[in-house]
């Protein structure tokens, strides 16, 4: 039913865990008021998931990367009863109280913006999603999907995972991160599609002397020289666009640029701006509307766009400068290898531009490049090099943090 690696899970060996499940007299007890889950076997946590799934119990997946100090406290903060802390075997009890009946799972936001706040979400919601998703982007059972990113996270364990297993396709999970492994067993698989984080594609298709048939972006918008040499090594390259409260909102099937984010899927409706005059995305679905914090627009297709976070916006003296505007024009220059806008509080201007760089220290050529090419509001009047820019634990880039610790 699935891999893991180079090991084979068949249905007889999930059937056989499922049956071992069944005898927990733990699980049976607390199996809807809240189950923290970090796993060190990839295949076990999979095995589970599906259990999970098959039983509603209510789930806060954890990364197997989490220290045990940590998942305790992230499962304190979701309000679960339990803790499965490495093995099935490693089982804590944490709040005999909390036997609220519930069937969910829980997330954590990615904090890019502020602290992360817990996320729940029904079994029903996340099945109507994944119909959904199956109907937005139909593959066929001999595409296999091959998963390079967590499985304990939203993108990789339900549009990854989930659904290629809805389809009847037996998906490929890589816990190996080594491109070069990656790249292997992509070459296994003619007929597949690559599930990964943008800078992490953007490193296996640089390090690729051959084109892979299509890949799934997902998490944060790319720097437009990322998204043309992945372009060009990939037959197809796509791009999906989502928030925690709702998962995955729409698909770009033939990424035209780095805010192209496509269609809505069939349970969905988005409200937005224009190009000229981009406004907050509002997420409608059945039952309620999600504020997405993300400034976007919708062409003449149907086809919708993002073109800022909200609260990266800078306002300077009354004009909207957007990050991606200045950091578009900054990879532009030949030695520039990534640049990230962010703002600072300005006491005459309100806000101001600053940038962070990596690349050969070129700095008054970097600077004089940019005048030209940039209104005298958007030229950064803070410039950072460095060897590398700092990222979150899970590997994205918060233009917030960049503002408090530069």
């Amino acid at each position: 039913m699935f891999q893991v690696d180079q090991t084979i899970y068949s249905k007889a060996d999930i059937e056989k865990r499922f049956s071992f499940y069944d005898e927990l007299s733990w699980l049976n007890e607390y199996r809807s008021s809240g189950i923290a889950v970090r796993l060190n076997d990839t295949g076990e946590w999979l095995t589970f998931l599906l259990y999970a799934r098959k039983h509603q119990l209510t789930l806060l997946p954890l990364h197997k990367d989490e220290s045990s100090d940590r998942s305790r406290l992230l499962a304190d903060k979701a309000g679960c009863s339990v803790l499965i802390d490495g093995t099935m075997e490693e089982v804590h009890v944490l709040n005999e109280s909390a036997r609220e009946e519930r069937r969910e799972l829980y997330f954590f936001s990615s904090g890019t913006t502020g602290e992360p706040k817990r996320i729940s979400r029904s079994w029903e919601e996340i099945e109507t999603e994944l119909t959904s998703y199956q109907q937005a982007f139909p593959l066929s059972e001999e595409t296999h999907s091959i998963i390079a990113c967590p499985v304990t996270h939203a993108y990789g364990m339900l549009c990854g995972f989930l659904a290629s297993i809805d389809r009847g396709a037996a998906p490929v999970v890589i816990t190996k991160l080594n491109p070069g492994y990656v790249l292997s067993t992509v070459r296994q698989y003619p007929r597949s599609i690559l599930y990964a984080a943008p800078a992490y594609l953007h490193a296996i298709c640089r390090l690729s002397k051959e084109q892979i048939p299509a890949v799934m972006m997902s998490g944060t918008s790319l720097p437009v020289k990322w998204l043309k040499q992945i372009k060009q090594k990939s037959i197809h390259t796509l791009q999906q666009y989502g928030c925690s409260e709702a998962g995955c909102v729409s698909i770009a099937e033939d990424v035209t640029e780095p805010g192209h984010i496509g269609k809505t899927l069939p349970h969905i409706r988005i409200t937005g701006g224009t190009e000229s005059n981009p406004a907050e995305m509002m997420i409608h679905l059945k039952d309620k509307t999600i504020r997405s914090g993300d400034l976007g627009w919708q062409d003449a297709n149907e086809e919708w766009h993002f073109t800022a976070r909200m609260d990266d916006m800078i306002n300077v003296a009354g004009r909207n400068v957007y990050p991606s505007d200045i950091e578009e024009v900054l990879l532009r220059h030949e030695q520039v290898e990534e640049a990230v806008v962010f703002k600072k509080v300005d006491d005459w201007s309100g806000e101001r531009v600053c940038v962070c760089i990596t690349g050969t220290k070129l700095e008054d050529d970097v600077k004089n490049y940019c005048r030209p090419l940039l209104s005298s509001y958007q030229l950064p009047k803070e410039w950072h090099f460095v060897d590398a820019i700092p990222t979150l634990p899970n590997g994205k880039i918060s233009r917030r943090q960049l503002g408090v610790m530069l």
